[in-house]
């Protein structure tokens, strides 16, 4: 699923059965940043599951990268995404998971 806005997709998820495994999402978004998406995430009940979130964007700010690192995000991508990049984060997040 794609969503334009944070809003659309807090309500998506509050309202669906189905867990997303992965979530990727930019920092610089409308009406909320990513960061504020997470914390209003980690406050609903579909939180409980685990859900690998995937910072996307343009920021060289390594405050960002740190702050990605104390919400759990399972990984910090530049963009523009190319496929390679994204099968080697989901490797790592794997291997992560298995240990």
């Amino acid at each position: 699923l794609t969503f334009t806005n944070t809003t659309t997709a807090l309500q998506h998820l509050t309202q669906t059965k189905e867990i997303p495994q992965l979530i990727l999402l930019d920092i610089d978004l409308p009406i909320m940043d990513g960061f504020e998406f997470i914390d209003k995430l980690d406050k609903l009940e579909i939180a409980r599951q685990p859900i690998d979130i995937f910072i996307l964007t343009c920021s060289a700010n390594p405050a960002d990268r740190q702050t990605a690192r104390e919400k759990n995000c399972a990984g910090f991508i530049n963009k523009p995404l190319t496929k390679e990049e994204l099968f080697a984060q989901l490797d790592l997040t794997r291997q992560q998971h298995k240990n």
